[in-house]
């Protein structure tokens, strides 16, 4: 068996973005009565406030050169991702989507946090080859093989809008970053064999 690859989203799996969205959206339309809790079950943020704000204006946010150059981990993530490159000895590729100019400030902060063996910008993340699979969207999961381990990482916001996703069940849902995680990923590798 070769080395094992964990293939890791970004956005709201090792990085919550969302509350400094809610914030740039909040400057937009300063005057609507627009909450975080009203926002955050949705994926896309710009939907409790159409009509007040474009979905370009909403997205423009995701566009920004320097998006993540302040970012903040997850708490944990940093320290259980360096476990499994460390001391279980997985290759560490971040997959996530890029808008616009974000990209390099993006992988800055991977690299300034984690250990990263490879970084792809891509919507397409079932053509990355992987052992195991991270994300917090049931649709890029699901377009993994199927002897793949599909984590789910879980957030607040509507994990799918496809019909025909949410009947999806996860082999882990991560509900935090800790020893507690490696413990039952290591368990279900273990099971399914890789290519």
């Amino acid at each position: 068996m070769g080395k094992h690859i964990l293939v890791c989203d970004v956005d709201g799996v090792v990085v919550d973005m969302s509350h400094r969205w809610f914030e740039y959206i909040k400057s937009i339309v300063p005057d609507v009565n627009v909450t975080y809790q009203l926002l955050a079950p949705y994926y896309d943020f710009h939907v409790p406030v159409r009509g007040y704000i474009t979905k370009e204006e909403a997205y423009h946010f995701w566009k920004q050169r320097t998006l993540y150059d302040n970012a903040t981990p997850l708490p944990g993530a940093v320290e259980i991702i360096g476990k499994l490159k460390n001391e279980h000895d997985f290759d560490i590729v971040f997959a996530s989507h890029v808008e616009g100019d974000h990209a390099k400030s993006k992988y800055e902060f991977l690299t300034r946090h984690f250990p990263v063996d490879g970084f792809i910008a891509t919507r397409e993340k079932g053509y990355v080859r992987a052992t195991v699979a991270i994300d917090d969207r049931v649709e890029h999961l699901i377009s993994h093989p199927s002897n793949v381990v599909k984590v789910l990482k879980e957030t607040p916001h509507a994990q799918t809008e496809r019909e025909s996703a949410k009947s999806f069940s996860p082999d882990v849902i991560l509900r935090n970053w800790d020893n507690e995680f490696i413990a039952t990923l290591l368990s279900k590798v273990s099971q399914c064999p890789y290519m």
